[in-house]
């Protein structure tokens, strides 16, 4: 995530906020911005009631030059569809960010009583919102434990307390 907001950053799309408040506030400028004439990444920091470096990023693909270069294809449209449509292998793209074995990622685990999800500035997105939800942007891979298909979602996790996120899966329709 960092070294694709730092490619994204060095080429303008990147916007820091600061002191913004996560009641509302982060909702409100996360959807004027998407909806702008020139949308960008929202980085915001030091967001009211939480320390420093507690980031919430938004609207990390909110153009296709954004995409673009997070698929590691030219950061212009025309030319990724080129690129795409002219490829034997598109896997042979180089994405950002890599899977990586380690990384800052993985140097805060919590376990057991340490676990606090409340500690992380989750916003509540919008008004009428009955709670804070992560994962607006996010992918929940499920598998049915019975047929073993694999279901790819994006999910928001609403917070419950310090350690309880529900997750709402609804029965899926599909048009015949």
């Amino acid at each position: 995530m960092r070294d694709y907001i730092n490619c994204i950053r060095a080429c303008g799309l990147v916007a820091d906020v600061y002191d913004a408040d996560w009641r509302i506030e982060l909702g409100a400028l996360t959807e004027l911005n998407a909806f702008s004439a020139n949308p960008t990444t929202l980085v915001f920091d030091k967001i009211r009631d939480y320390a420093a470096g507690f980031r919430v990023a938004t609207n990390l693909y909110c153009t296709q030059r954004h995409q673009a270069l997070g698929l590691g294809l030219p950061d212009t449209f025309a030319e990724s569809i080129w690129s795409i449509a002219g490829a034997s292998d598109p896997r042979r793209f180089d994405p950002v960010p890599q899977y990586v074995t380690d990384g800052p990622i993985r140097e805060n685990i919590d376990r057991g009583d340490a676990v606090d999800v409340t500690k992380f500035p989750v916003p509540l997105w919008h008004e009428h919102d009955g709670g804070r939800f992560f994962g607006t942007g996010d992918l929940a891979i499920t598998r049915d434990p019975i047929e073993k298909w694999v279901n790819l979602a994006p999910y928001r996790a609403q917070v419950h307390d310090p350690k309880t996120l529900g997750l709402f899966v609804g029965p899926a329709t599909m048009a015949a």
